[in-house]
């Protein structure tokens, strides 16, 4: 998980002034509202900081309804003009991100959140403040959910606003199971920790949003792929008797994945920032488990050795 203050341009209304600039043919509805919208933006920041308060209803909320703004600020987000969708695309494909900042997730975040959803709140669908780069799998899990009136508090923690996240890190406990009398599995155990000097207040907020987006539940499923993908890895190479070298092959899984996260250097720390780095280590640290997977290994049969044919020259007659 990561910190993404950089990212953040508080009271930014650049990306609505790239959506009046285009020639949409609602661009004349959206001038209508703009007013409206850099009189809201400057708000955004008091929402976010005060996540114990279920935000008031969206300016554009009658009641139980929502006006047509609703609909003109969802199509300028869906349908963006040129402009505006590149910055989108940016935000969402080049983010130089290598894990999920919600969760971890160790692979480049693919899609865009709207932290605040704009289903309830949609004079934030282009607020540039608003729109954090997120996993497909995080985005299934959060969806529209804001505020937890169980909690009384946000379910998440915005990583534009707050490093707790990445303060966040995991240890992963790696154990074999047999689940049928011919077939062993491994299983994945994460715990999480914070820095010793997190309060109680964002321990709670931690574990809301780690419980929320249920990452342990989806770190177990990942050491459950990873187990799968290295067995038929291991199995294929058995096939085609080209026996996979073990402790090579996730000694390099290991380093790349703590390349990824800048500690290249730091093999020892006790916990690591995201699920392949902590999982990798956990695995070469294991050797039970490591055993397991070099028992696997099947080692190609022997070959004898034909005898070489010898050219004979034709003799004189």
């Amino acid at each position: 998980m990561k910190a993404l203050s950089h990212m953040r341009i508080p009271n930014d209304d650049s990306w609505l002034a790239l959506a009046l600039d285009s020639d949409k043919d609602k661009v004349p509805q959206l001038h209508a509202i703009s007013a409206r919208l850099r009189v809201r933006y400057p708000q955004y920041d008091r929402i976010i900081q005060r996540y114990t308060v279920r935000p008031a209803n969206s300016i554009f909320k009658n009641g139980d309804d929502f006006g047509p703004e609703k609909e003109l600020l969802n199509h300028f987000y869906n349908s963006a003009p040129a402009n505006l969708g590149a910055e989108l695309s940016r935000r969402r494909n080049n983010n130089d991100l290598s894990e999920c900042p919600y969760c971890g997730y160790p692979e480049k975040p693919n899609t865009l959140d709207h932290f605040i959803p704009e289903s309830d709140w949609p004079e934030f669908s282009i607020y540039p403040d608003n729109l954090v780069p997120q996993c497909i799998y995080c985005a299934r899990i959060k969806s529209k959910r804001y505020y937890s009136d169980d909690e009384r508090r946000c379910f998440f923690i915005h990583p534009f606003y707050s490093a707790l996240l990445e303060g966040t890190r995991f240890v992963i406990q790696l154990s074999l199971r047999r689940i049928e009398p011919d077939t062993v599995t491994v299983i994945g155990d994460p715990t999480f920790t914070v820095p010793p000097d997190t309060s109680e207040e964002n321990r709670r907020r931690i574990k809301l949003h780690i419980d929320s987006l249920r990452i342990a539940e989806r770190i177990r499923e990942y050491c459950w792929q990873e187990h799968n993908n290295l067995k038929n890895f291991i199995e294929k190479g058995n096939q085609t008797h080209n026996p996979v070298n073990v402790d090579g092959y996730c000694r390099a899984q290991r380093d790349s994945a703590l390349v990824a996260v800048g500690m290249a250097e730091r093999i020892n720390e006790p916990d690591y920032p995201h699920w392949a780095s902590a999982y990798y280590v956990a695995l070469i640290r294991n050797t039970a488990v490591m055993d397991y997977y070099k028992s696997l290994v099947v080692a190609p049969p022997a070959t004898s050795i034909a005898p070489v044919a010898r050219a004979t020259a034709n003799v004189p007659l």
